[in-house]
């Protein structure tokens, strides 16, 4: 039962962002996060000295 819940959810979830992604326009699909916030974020660049 609750395998079957997450399913459901997981399809609804993908569902709801295809139809939001299908209704971007297309010069806003190659938007990236600047390089420092997903430095900060997510820790990468830091085994580097990065700040």
């Amino acid at each position: 039962m609750v395998k079957q819940l997450i399913v459901g959810d997981a399809s609804y979830e993908l569902a709801t962002t295809r139809r939001i992604l299908e209704r971007l326009p297309e010069e806003h699909m190659s938007w990236q996060p600047h390089e420092k916030f997903v430095k900060k974020s997510f820790g990468l660049g830091t085994e580097h000295g990065g700040n």
